[in-house]
């Protein structure tokens, strides 16, 4: 692969909404096959010219011209024949150096590439960059014992030489290593130039002297990002030679030619314009006027400063430092040699020959011969998927004390909930069973029965219950009577308050790990061309396939220290949901939070959702007032992870209680007045007082809707946040430039307004087909006074109900076998109830 650019420039926009040069109007050349050094001191935009070579400077305006091969194009769409070396050595610690490699290869290559070619390639990756010793050795970390820094670095680059690429990007391969670390990654990489023809543009800080000869060309740089030398490594000492500078006896040509660029040292103004020895560099010289008069300014502040300095010692003033008169005239004397030297470059430059001009011109147009250009595609996301999820639990099995550790801080958290809070009941035991007359009569009238052996005393007692309830008001009295049963519920809800809290913390930071400890992974992978969505699709997998366990477990033992009317399944499948929802929350967090906050965002937000919960008894924020405010309950329902969870506990223990509790009395059910429907709790299930052991299972697909949506959101998240850090393009840039991307995205944002919109559909609407037919209150007159009871319409509406025994038991249901009140009332004396 051959690069060349013309006019290349790069812009950023500063605090001050000013542009500013990164790169400024370079041309050049890398050449094919051979090894291109990027040099310059500190600020001289090294970093910046190869991000917009190889299409990563999306932090800025990239200008110019760029030939890949001869053909105008951005490298940027050639993924498939490049790689890029970041600085950090960004590898999975938990793999071996074989595992990392074979990966990269699955991932990279074309589909059609066997896997024993993948491990043929590996193995010959591994061996040209000397790592065959630890071949099978894990890469390991900062916490984890692994490989040496040369050694990382080395499998660094192995990932990228893994998609067999045609020109490799290198940024400051050989920092923080030593020299024998250093000379084994540049020999390697040597020899992928001469084996291979791979074309290598790299990066090099302050290179010793071997390291600086392995490179064929050089790109020397100065302040500005403005071109100071390009060309051939051998004839660096001649070019600056003849702009006046000495090399000293011993130096390293690289150290020299960085400070030259720098400004650190000045011509000798007896050697501007000798000639080379060999002639093969001839610059421009002092022959030109404007360079004559750069030069003497340069020499005059120099001489200023030599002869201050020299007064000042004369004068043993030694302790008086650098004045602010010298620091002005240095600053001054560098900014002037580095335009002598941008100057000097470019006259050279435009006194170029023809053919000494083709060394920094695109060739002929020409095909790469690599075979990563195979028009096979690379795999698609279902095998990217497989791929990840085979990957990570790799990495799950090399971390599975963390896993351990969070398992057991899930049950643990258990532990503690269930032996301090202990065994919650509802309602008093004796709610559970069923009721006979005598307490019927001892809970409905004033007066005790005299002897509950003496059946006409009984009867007595039962006609003036039936007038009681005729003429008096009958479901006020009857949700009266049942009031106890909702305190119950009150410690039920706090209970599960408690809970929740602890849950959706524990997994909700738990579930973020996978994402936020592997972000700088996840980012070069994503700017290698690796499908975002797979990698996604993996960790919220076997995220979900984890806490599931642990809620099985944890669930299990907190069940075992309560107790519960409701099935185990049902209460298995609340907590799994509960935990389905927390854990996206946590990943939403994960792909856009600072790796400092994410802890303390999740368990804030977990904390102050608890208030949305409905669980606690407070107006505007109990289930009651949720019920009636759609807006709230939309929200709610959305954001807070307990907010079903709570209600689909409580429902669970309250739906099994006996119709005594008045929570499945279809007395109250008929008028819409069971604790339920004043509590607001399964406001949306019509059968929600129809009385059950079996479970309510209303609120598990609302729970499951809720948990997929914000996954859904966190996806979308994850493709739009951090583009400039993965590097990939910025997403407006993409939308407005592509239109097949553009409709891409807009399916998928409709898919996502689509899922939304059920979810909400859920839990705001009614469900579920009545079994029953609901009566009305047919007692109440509405006027503009406001409503009133009328007592024919109350005895008309009540006559209904108990012809209707068969449907409605009245008052609370079965009493004493098949014997109801509506038998009972109807062979008493008829004037009773006159």
């Amino acid at each position: 692969a051959d690069i060349a650019f013309t006019d290349l420039c790069l812009t950023v926009v500063t605090a001050d909404k000013r542009e500013r040069f990164i790169v400024n109007n370079l041309t050049g050349r890398i050449e094919g096959g051979k090894m291109t050094a990027l040099m310059g001191g500190s600020g001289a935009g090294k970093t910046s010219l190869l991000n917009a070579l190889c299409g990563r400077a999306f932090y800025g305006k990239v200008t110019g011209e760029i030939h890949l091969n001869g053909k105008k194009t951005t490298i940027s769409k050639s993924t498939t024949t490049t790689g890029f070396v970041p600085q950090d050595d960004i590898v999975y610690p938990e793999l071996t150096v074989w595992e990392n490699l074979t990966y990269a290869g699955q991932f990279r290559l074309p589909t059609s590439t066997p896997l024993s070619e993948i491990h043929k390639l590996a193995d010959d990756v591994i061996s040209s960059l000397g790592l065959v010793r630890v071949k099978h050795s894990l890469v390991g970390s900062v916490t984890k014992r692994g490989l040496s820094g040369g050694e990382k670095k080395r499998v660094n680059i192995g990932l990228e030489l893994m998609a067999r690429p045609a020109l490799l990007f290198l940024d400051e391969p050989t920092s923080g290593l030593d020299a024998a670390s250093s000379l084994l990654v540049v020999n390697g990489l040597k020899t992928l130039t001469v084996t291979q023809g791979v074309t290598i543009c790299s990066v090099i800080h302050q290179p010793r002297k071997f390291i600086f000869e392995a490179f064929d060309n050089l790109v020397l740089l100065t302040s500005g990002g403005k071109m100071v030398y390009h060309g051939k490594t051998m004839n660096v000492n001649d070019y600056f030679s003849n702009l006046g500078y000495v090399l000293p006896l011993g130096e390293n040509v690289a150290d020299w030619a960085i400070d030259i660029a720098t400004g650190s040292i000045t011509p000798d103004e007896h050697a501007v314009g000798e000639s080379c020895d060999n002639g093969a560099i001839v610059p421009i010289t002092a022959v030109e006027e404007d360079q004559k008069q750069s030069l003497q300014r340069i020499f005059a502040l120099r001489n200023s400063l030599l002869q201050r300095s020299a007064n000042q010692r004369e004068e043993g003033d030694d302790s008086a430092g650098v004045s602010a008169a010298d620091t002005d005239d240095v600053i001054a004397m560098e900014q002037q040699l580095r335009e002598y030297l941008t100057n000097s470059w470019n006259g050279y430059f435009t006194n170029l020959s023809e053919s000494e001009r083709t060394f920094y011109l695109p060739p002929e147009p020409f095909e790469m011969t690599s075979s990563s250009t195979s028009s096979s595609a690379t795999p698609n996301i279902f095998r990217q998927t497989s791929l990840q999820i085979t990957r990570r639990l790799i990495v799950m099995r090399e971390n599975k004390l963390g896993h351990v550790i969070d398992l057991i801080l899930t049950i643990v958290a258990s532990l503690i909930i269930g032996i301090i809070i202990g065994v919650v009941k509802p309602v008093s035991s004796w709610a559970y069973k069923s009721m006979t007359y005598y307490d019927l009569a001892n809970s409905m009238l004033s007066e005790r029965p005299r002897d509950a052996n003496n059946l006409s005393d009984l009867v007595e007692k039962l006609s003036r219950m039936c007038a009681f309830f005729f003429k008096a008001d009958p479901v006020n009295t009857v949700a009266k009577l049942t009031q106890y049963a909702t305190v119950g519920i009150f410690g039920l809800n706090i209970f599960s308050v408690i809970v929740t809290g602890a849950i959706s913390i524990v997994i909700g930071i738990a579930s973020a790990k996978p994402i936020k400890d592997y972000r700088l992974e996840f980012y070069r992978e994503a700017g290698s061309g690796y499908s975002i969505a797979a990698y996604y699709i993996a960790i919220s997998f076997l995220s979900a396939v984890e806490f599931t366990v642990q809620m099985i477990i944890s669930s299990f033992m907190l069940l075992f220290l309560r107790q519960s009317l409701a099935p185990w399944r049902s209460y298995l499948l609340n907590s799994i949901l509960l935990a389905w929802i927390s854990s996206g929350w946590g990943q939403f967090y994960a792909t856009w939070v600072s790796q400092d906050a994410i802890v303390i965002v999740i368990g804030f937000h977990m904390i102050l959702m608890l208030f949305l919960s409905g669980g606690f008894p407070m107006d505007g924020f109990n289930l009651s007032s949720m019920a009636n405010n759609p807006l709230l309950n939309s929200f709610a329902g959305l954001v807070a992870p307990g907010r079903f969870f709570i209600e689909a506990y409580a429902v669970n223990e309250a739906k099994c209680l006996a119709p005594q509790s008045g929570f499945t009395s279809q007395t109250l059910l008929a008028v819409g007045a069971t604790p339920f429907h004043t509590m607001g709790m399964g406001a949306k299930d019509p059968n929600v007082a129809i009385r059950s052991c079996d479970g309510w299972y209303w609120n598990y697909l609302p729970m499951f809707l809720v948990g997929l949506t914000v996954r859904f959101l966190t996806g979308m998240v994850m493709h739009g946040a951090s583009r400039t850090k993965m590097p990939r393009t910025p997403l407006l840039k993409v939308l407005r430039g592509d239109r097949n991307k553009l409709m891409t995205y807009v399916v998928v944002l409709l898919a996502f307004v689509g899922l939304l919109v059920v979810t909400l559909w859920s839990f705001l609407a009614e469900r579920g087909t009545p079994v029953w037919t609901r009566l009305g209150a047919l007692c109440d007159v509405v006027t503009d006074e406001g409503t009133s009871r009328d007592p024919d319409k109350c005895e008309t509406y009540l006559s209904k109900i108990l012809e209707k025994s068969s449907l409605i038991d009245w008052p609370f249901g079965n009493l004493t076998g098949n014997v109801t009140m509506a038998n009972v009332c109807a062979v008493l004396n008829p004037s009773v109830l006159k």
